[in-house]
């Protein structure tokens, strides 16, 4: 490394430690903000991203009546117990009338 090099490392790191301080240390908002966006990527106006963002989907059956919901029971006296040892995978299959 030469000299030159050295003196700009060394430069840098001043500079920088400087504006750190100014944005952590006495609160300097516009600080904050470089330090945002020259080493984090931040960019104003821009959408945020989520790159592990998961997307899940119910698909769920019509609603029963009452009646109906009460027919199910009386058929399935277990359908709770059952729905809870049930493997996630595998839907639970209980009898309408």
């Amino acid at each position: 490394m030469t000299a030159w090099e050295e003196g700009r490392g060394a430069e840098h790191s001043a500079l920088v430690g400087v504006l750190y301080k100014a944005a952590v240390d006495k609160g300097n908002i516009v600080a904050a903000m470089f330090l945002l966006k020259a080493r984090h990527g931040y960019v104003e106006g821009a959408p945020v991203e989520s790159g592990n963002r998961v997307n899940i989907v119910f698909q769920l059956p019509a609603p029963l009546s009452p009646e109906q919901y009460a027919q199910v029971v009386r058929a399935n006296p277990k359908a709770i117990e059952a729905a809870a040892e049930a493997e996630p995978s595998r839907p639970l299959e209980l009898a309408r009338g």
